[in-house]
């Protein structure tokens, strides 16, 4: 649809030479092309066509994993498109729910605007999403600019909850970026967690709270049998079953201020091998973790700590923490791959405990999902993180360790002993100490 690729084109131009931006404008434009394409007309009258879009940092991804589940259970013979980006692409091939993945670049739906914008226009180009006529969009995405794609890939119904008042619009006014979608399902006034917010748009469509809300993180044989094979290398792993009680550790993630310091985190570990000589640790993380968790496996005892950082595919990580009985690291990706995989959460969180928690504050909406969980707080609020400044994470320097590094090892080791004790009892809620 090469006239349609021209129109967005030209007021790319246009927006980023102007620094302004108006939906109502690129609506006029768009409109007369696509009612001549016939583009937001179903293809057969029916629902053959459907496309849903993801956050996409790899967190954020697997919360919105119920939604895909029910889906597929509510369209059973519909062609479903996930559309995320390349950060889960392997994780998104494994999916169970959906025909095929569009798969884009990271962090575009979350980027800059002037970086986005291009990239969604080739995204939709390279695609050919026009062409495929969706019946249907599902927005699962709490930033703005996936309002846009459903847009302008043209199709016929977009549908979302409204997305959290604390996400702003890059240029315009919040009800321009409103309009483009067709369908706003309202979100229940008790739904806190960005779960159950995504969720709320097959609550309203069923008229009654979706009843499996469990959280997913998919893998596949040949990743579960590397990840395997690897830990039984280690020594880890005998035909039996874990040789050791494993504990699966991130001391990484892509925010510093959400970032416990990995000096920190050598000397929790050190106390807790005193009390459990069994256990062994298996950091995890991506590449750019490396440096830490090899600064980790220096601090600690030979034989004590394996480092898998930048070592597994996504896949293949959500194998490694499903051997694991628990969970202990920063909130970033592998804090919700345990989640899903029921390993219960230890978290150090850089929300500080003087200042009370909201039911939209990001320890709230994003805490690990239904396992047992503990979640340690900050000490106290540094300099001008006591007035937040708007900001949902507890800490307005997301550039540092902040207001995180006052968490003492003491109150994480506390925080430890807790979730032990929970994990006996069954306890599944979240306690933050």
């Amino acid at each position: 649809m090469d006239d349609v690729a021209k129109i967005l084109v030209d007021y790319g131009r246009e927006i980023f030479t102007a620094e302004k931006f108006s939906a109502a404008e690129l609506m006029r434009r768009l409109e007369p092309m696509l009612e001549k394409r016939q583009l937001q007309k179903s293809g057969n009258g029916g629902l053959a066509r459907i496309a849903i879009i993801v956050d996409s940092a790899i967190g954020d991804f697997i919360l919105t994993s119920p939604c895909l589940r029910e889906l597929r259970r509510l369209y059973p013979v519909s062609h479903i498109t996930l559309i995320c980006d390349e950060r889960v692409r392997d994780m998104a091939a494994a999916c169970p729910y959906v025909d095929e993945v569009a798969v884009g670049p990271a962090d575009f739906l979350e980027h800059d605007f002037a970086y986005s914008y291009p990239l969604m226009v080739q995204f939709i180009a390279s695609h050919h999403l026009i062409e495929r006529r969706f019946d249907m969009a599902f927005v699962c995405s709490v930033y703005v600019q996936a309002y846009l794609l459903a847009y302008i890939m043209g199709a016929r119904r977009r549908i979302a909850a409204r997305a959290p008042y604390y996400m702003s619009v890059p240029w315009g006014s919040r009800e321009e970026w409103d309009g483009f979608i067709t369908d706003w399902l309202p979100i229940a006034a008790d739904a806190c967690h960005i779960v159950d917010r995504h969720l709320a748009v097959f609550d309203a469509m069923l008229y009654s709270p979706v009843a499996d809300r469990s959280i997913e993180a998919w893998t596949d044989q040949a990743a579960t049998e590397r990840a395997q094979e690897m830990l039984r290398d280690a020594g880890l792993l005998s035909e039996n079953g874990a040789a050791y009680r494993l504990i699966a550790v991130s001391v990484g993630g892509t925010v510093r201020n959400k970032q416990w310091p990995v000096a920190s985190y050598a000397q929790l570990l050190q106390r807790i091998l005193i009390q459990q000589a069994r256990t062994r640790f298996l950091l995890v993380g991506g590449s750019g973790d490396s440096g830490a968790a090899s600064y980790m496996a220096g601090a600690l005892p030979r034989g004590r700590v394996y480092d898998f950082t930048g070592r597994l595919k996504l896949t293949e990580t959500v194998a490694v923490i499903n051997e694991c009985s628990m969970y202990i690291g920063n909130d970033t990706g592998p804090a919700h791959i345990a989640a899903a995989c029921g390993v219960p959460v230890l978290e150090p969180n850089c929300w500080p405990r003087e200042i009370p928690l909201q039911p939209w504050s990001f320890p709230v909406s994003f805490a690990p999902y239904q396992v047992p969980s503990v979640v340690v707080l900050a000490e106290r609020a540094l300099d001008d993180c006591r007035q937040m400044s708007g900001r949902l994470s507890g800490c307005n320097h997301s550039d540092e360790q902040h207001c995180i590094a006052t968490i003492t090892v003491r109150h994480v080791l506390e925080g430890f002993r807790l979730l032990c004790q929970m994990m006996a009892q069954g306890d599944s809620t979240v306690h933050y100490i």
